[in-house]
């Protein structure tokens, strides 16, 4: 196979966007068996060749299906089908994912392999019906054959999200996502750097710088609208929250962990004033008119043809690969833009008046993207053996690099260079047009975007604390916006504030009574603050009938049962990490 282990490049830095509680299998440094073999209970290695050619079935949501041509001839999938003497039948439906996820619990007939995408709820509930194929009971039985899960499933961070998921520490039913563990994600700035050229005005670095260039933008040509933002009409006004919130010390919606509880600053005299600041943006033209009607694309659009100078987005992320999509869409209107000059992005997050930067993770659930192999599943041992390699460090590097000879090849420092004209072939197969984009993406569900090499690592902190964020794995490394766009990822990293794993769990124990109270408390404000935005209510003489209609949609109860929720799974974690 491709796949050597030698020389491999350890970037020793945090991921952002994404962290599975996988990475890692059977074929890697220091295991007993090698791709597309496995060791019986006799101690007797089977290679793929002796075993029958069977179908794996593997339902994934993340890629078009449409060049049946070109999956066909795809390398990778080829190399993999050899190696394991099988045939990968991927299916994606182009919509419904979550009904068909349903019909697979009604019915308990599924795929061979499931990606549960985002919240754990098929995992869990297709435990609680015994749908799921009980993968810790079959590495436990034969564990040479299956070395890195064996060594995932030993883990405190498995043991732990079991415990919390399933409520038995030792229930591998499911591998885990933790792309939220380590993920710093904070909106920023985009500004169109040949509207900034040509006013002579320059890219700020704080809040109120980027409020006085709002300022000269107006001043020095009216006819621009100095910023728009991706605010989907009304949907997503926490957009506005990294740059005018957060560098205040305050967040409009996500409630602030402040030692071993919540506190809403929502309420606050410090919002009160960022909402009154926002406002006076608003009523002096520096904010456009329709920011609360506008649709995305409607704000890529106006972005991209000139019409805003600059734009207030989630897209740049701390890990600066939405910079690469931006780029992408800028193009198709500018095609000679160059990135750093003609598309400018936060090179690191605006801070506020005390140096506040706006990196605060967000709550997101831990266990956003599982993978389980379903209890119907007539080729599960195989099945089994297939995810095992693939998260093993070998296996990580097949599908972020590819085949070595073709699509990369390791220099004398032990360095992956990689063929970005050969991954891409590969890459476009699913992602037709992508033209940044080098991973290879059927299985993006089970490593959560995140390289990491588990085999090698202490366990799987020490793993994350290695791990390299998507965006120097997928985009080609010399290329331009790559080089542009990576130091972003740095940038926000150092900065970043991390939730505790145990706090961004915390929603997860919430009744459905609980977070019926969650959604109106997050509705009232929505509205309070639309309405805010463009001035339909004066701030300053409405704010006390905001603090009441929040209190009376139930913020305190929310306050005390996100606390109460927190105190549970810290009990839990702390029984792993004491």
């Amino acid at each position: 196979m491709h796949i050597t282990t030698t020389g491999k490049k350890v970037i020793t830095f945090l991921l952002c966007l994404a962290m599975l509680v996988l990475m890692a299998a059977g074929c890697a440094q220091g295991s007993t068996t090698s791709p597309g073999t496995s060791q019986s209970t006799t101690g007797a290695a089977t290679t793929a060749a002796e075993k029958p050619l069977v179908t794996i079935k593997m339902m994934q949501n993340w890629v078009t299906l449409d060049d049946q041509e070109g999956i066909a001839k795809d390398r990778i999938k080829l190399e993999l089908e050899k190696e394991f003497n099988i045939k990968l039948e991927i299916i994606s439906p182009a919509e419904g994912y979550y009904d068909k996820l349903n019909t697979y619990l009604s019915t308990g007939e599924a795929p061979d392999i499931i990606n549960d995408a985002f919240d754990a709820t098929f995992v869990v509930k297709a435990a609680e019906g015994e749908l799921l194929y009980d993968m810790g009971a079959a590495v436990a039985a034969n564990a040479s054959a299956y070395p890195t899960l064996a060594k995932i499933f030993a883990d405190p961070m498995q043991k732990f999200l079991n415990d919390v998921k399933f409520s038995n520490p030792d229930s591998n039913l499911a591998i885990w996502s933790m792309s939220n563990i380590r993920n710093p994600w904070a909106g920023a700035v985009v500004y169109n750097g040949k509207i900034l050229s040509s006013l002579g005005l320059e890219q700020p670095t704080t809040v109120e710088e980027y409020i006085q260039l709002l300022k000269d933008i107006k001043a020095k040509d009216s006819s621009l609208i100095p910023m728009g933002a991706r605010i989907d009409k009304g949907n997503l006004i926490g957009i506005l929250s990294p740059v005018f919130f957060r560098t205040y010390g305050v967040d409009p919606l996500e409630l602030t962990l402040d030692g071993d509880t919540y506190t809403d600053t929502s309420l606050g005299e410090t919002a009160k004033e960022c909402w009154i600041q926002l406002q006076g943006l608003y009523k002096d033209g520096l904010i456009d008119p329709e920011i609360i009607t506008n649709e995305l694309q409607t704000v890529y659009d106006r972005f991209n043809s000139g019409k805003y100078a600059t734009l207030v987005t989630n897209q740049p992320g701390s890990n600066g690969g939405g910079f690469s999509w931006l780029y992408n869409e800028f193009i198709k209107v500018n095609p000679d833009a160059k990135p750093g000059v003609d598309l400018l992005i936060d090179q690191q997050p605006l801070t506020g008046p005390d140096g506040v930067a706006n990196v605060i993770l967000p709550e997101l659930d831990v266990c956003g993207t599982n993978t389980v192999i379903f209890g119907n599943s007539e080729v599960a041992d195989r099945a089994l053996e297939l995810l095992n390699y693939l998260l093993s460090d070998e296996g990580q590097d097949l599908k972020w690099f590819g085949i070595e000879g073709i699509h990369y090849t390791v220099d004398a420092s032990g360095n992956y260079v990689r063929n970005a004209e050969e991954m891409l072939k590969e890459t476009m197969i699913y992602n037709p047009g992508d033209t940044v984009r080098l991973e290879w993406t059927p299985f993006s569900d089970l490593t959560a975007q995140l390289y990491f090499q588990f085999d090698s690592a202490k366990d799987i902190k020490d793993a994350l604390d290695k791990a390299v964020p998507i965006i120097n794995n997928f985009y080609v490394e010399d290329n331009a916006v790559g080089q542009y766009g990576v130091p972003v990822g740095q940038a926000f990293e150092k900065v970043a504030e991390l939730t505790p794993v145990y706090a961004t769990l915390a929603n997860n124990n919430f009744t459905d009574e609980e977070n019926t109270v969650k959604s109106k408390v997050e509705d009232i404000k929505k509205q309070w603050y639309a309405a805010f935005l463009v001035g339909q209510k004066d701030v300053a003489a409405e704010w006390d009938n905001f603090v009441q209609a929040v209190k009376d949609a139930g913020g305190d109860d929310l306050i005390a049962y996100k606390t109460s929720h927190l105190d549970e799974i810290k009990a839990i974690y702390d029984e792993y990490y004491p």
